[in-house]
């Protein structure tokens, strides 16, 4: 866990691998390993250390949690590029739906982050 919180998601990443390859059944790793790669942009892979980790145990809520702030940033990342194609950038009105959409995103965080 320390080396993802310096950012080095690689090496954090190589840990928890490892970690798995003695536990594969270990939902929390599972859950970091998922987080690791979700901060990394590796979505295959954070949705599926996050699926089994649901298979093992059902009711560790937190992978849930970061299950949701994938399908988040996908569909605001989505709903951005097409609003901005849409708009073409001419507008004045593209930088306030991109500001609206990046406060939607933060105020999301932190109701998971406090929940």
């Amino acid at each position: 866990m320390a080396y993802q919180h310096t950012n080095n998601l690689e090496l954090a990443i190589q840990c928890y691998r490892k970690v798995l390859s003695v536990d594969p059944t270990c939902e929390i790793t599972l859950n970091n390993l998922g987080f690791a790669q979700a901060k990394n942009e590796e979505w295959e892979g954070a949705i599926k250390c996050y699926k089994k980790a649901i298979e093992i145990d059902p009711n560790y809520s937190i992978v849930y949690d970061n299950l949701t702030k994938i399908a988040w940033d996908k569909v605001s990342q989505f709903v951005l590029q097409e609003t901005m194609v849409f708009l073409g950038g001419r507008y004045p009105q593209t930088a306030k739906v991109t500001r609206t959409l990046e406060a939607l995103r933060l105020e999301y965080e932190r109701k998971i982050d406090n929940s």
